[in-house]
């Protein structure tokens, strides 16, 4: 998530003063396995949004870790929990832009780190973020609390890391980039596409895809060099959206090169989730450092869905968020909204949901039978995936 990018689960949008009173560059700290180990998590798999419990009143909330969001926001659920107002900022959301209340950080634990070292808090209706990986969302951990620590984050294994941190580069963690910090406090890494086109991502843990490009690079990639592009539309409860994706052959960060990666068209540049999983990434943010180690999918070729549908997790149900005009699932006749009971042989409340969107984006041609649920009917429909990109 970003305070700017159209397609956040919400986007905060921090006046200089605010960001000057209330993102505060932490002090340096320790590395991985030899410093102070502050929290571990078990997360999902890589590319599905990484959801931490969180302690509050004495009860446990799932927050979304987001190094896209400025600040560290609870649900608007908690306002009567948080205290006094001691500000106000100015918050665009996917559908308009608020003005929200900013509050003291309250005791509330990230294992054993206590949320209030971030100082301020946000309190925002979290209600059109929905579900992460079938579990209300209630919070988001943004940069104003993370800017403290180290964050190792093992995709291979999914675990997640925090700890302390010391001064010193540690070259041994893997290709070291460094980190720059504008536009409301958010992490940035330099790239370089097609070899001579300059980028500057953010690093976007919110972002549930391999990343984005800003419009006027997207322009520039397309009138210069040969990159195959798709133009999509999705029809969804709220409406119709339409996107562009082109395949960039290849991408540098550092000494790493990637090949065949899918980027769309938004408003900024963003590496997220798919892009991080190919790797072992530890951010080193008070020392400014980003670390990057090979993973066991770091060659993978990157793919998208072949079916059409876009699923996300509401409980244990699989919902159909938005489906692609004239595709094989919209020829089938599924539309947004449904409630997806199996997909070929797996029956979607028995499997993560990442495995589910694996099986959509595989052997361009294959038939595949999808049973969904529509108004208490059940319904079993073939589609043939088709790769477009």
């Amino acid at each position: 998530m970003t305070y700017f990018k159209s397609r956040s689960v919400i986007s905060i949008v921090i006046t200089a003063f605010l960001i000057i009173q209330l993102i505060l560059a932490g002090n340096c700290f320790a590395r991985p396995g030899e410093g102070a180990e502050l929290a571990k998590f078990q997360i999902t798999k890589h590319g599905n949004q990484i959801i931490l419990p969180v302690r509050f009143k004495d009860n446990e909330y799932w927050f979304l870790l987001d190094t896209g969001s400025s600040f560290t926001i609870f649900d608007s659920s908690f306002k009567y929990d948080l205290g006094e107002v001691i500000g106000k900022v100015t918050t665009n959301t996917p559908r308009n832009t608020i003005t929200t209340d900013v509050y003291k950080a309250p005791e509330a634990f990230l294992g054993e780190i206590n949320l209030k070292s971030c100082d301020a808090v946000l309190c925002v209706d979290l209600e059109q973020t929905g579900f992460g990986e079938g579990k209300k969302i209630k919070g988001i951990i943004g940069m104003n609390f993370l800017r403290k620590y180290m964050v190792q984050i093992d995709f291979d294994f999914d675990m997640l890391y925090i700890y302390q941190s010391v001064q010193g580069e540690q070259l041994r963690w893997g290709q070291q980039c460094d980190l720059t910090f504008p536009k409301g406090g958010l992490p940035h890494v330099k790239g370089v596409v097609f070899f001579d086109i300059p980028v500057e991502f953010l690093i976007d843990t919110g972002h549930s895809m391999t990343g984005s490009l800003e419009e006027k690079i997207f322009r520039q990639i397309l009138s210069q060099k040969k990159a195959k592009t798709i133009e999509a539309s999705f029809i969804t409860l709220g409406g119709t959206i339409t996107e562009r994706e082109a395949r960039i052959n290849d991408l540098s960060i550092a000494d790493f090169h990637y090949k065949d990666l899918i980027f769309s068209e938004l408003d900024s540049s963003i590496l997220g989730l798919e892009f991080l999983g190919r790797h072992g990434v530890i951010f080193d943010f008070p020392n400014k450092k980003f670390y990057l180690d090979v993973g066991r999918d770091f060659r993978k070729r990157d793919e998208r869905d072949m079916s059409g549908l876009r699923l996300a997790k509401s409980y244990e149900n699989t919902i159909v968020h938005s489906v692609e005009v004239d595709s094989p699932a919209q020829k089938a006749g599924i539309k947004a909204g449904d409630a997806i009971i199996s997909i070929g042989t797996k029956l979607s409340n028995q499997y993560d949901i990442w495995i589910l969107r694996r099986d959509l984006m595989n052997m361009d041609g294959s038939k595949l039978n999808i049973t969904f649920e529509r108004g208490g009917k059940k319904k079993e429909v073939p589609i043939i995936l088709v790769q477009k990109l």
